[in-house]
C-alpha cells in the first residue's frame, strides 16, 4: 500500500500593511453652505448640498433639454 504525501501550504512570511487613510471628508452644514454661496464662490454654477456633501451640477445637454420642451 502507498500513500500520497501533499508538501505543507506555505504561510505567509508577513501581516500585510494596514489600508492607508486618506483625511476624513468635510460635512457641510447648511449654514456653511449659505455662506459659501453669499461669498459668490459658486458663481453661476447649480448646487446642492446633500446629507453635508456638496454637489456642482453640469450644464444640461441637448437631448435633457428636447426631453423638457417635449412634456
Amino acid at each position: 500500500m502507498s500513500a500520497i504525501t501533499m508538501p505543507p501550504t506555505p504561510l505567509p512570511t508577513s501581516t500585510p500593511p494596514p489600508h492607508a487613510r486618506g483625511p476624513k471628508p468635510h460635512s457641510f452644514t447648511i449654514r456653511e453652505y449659505r455662506e459659501l454661496s453669499h461669498t459668490g464662490l459658486f458663481n453661476d454654477k447649480k448646487t446642492m448640498l446633500i446629507y453635508g456633501e456638496l454637489y456642482v451640477m453640469g450644464m444640461p445637454s441637448a437631448p435633457h433639454d428636447f426631453a423638457l420642451g417635449a412634456t
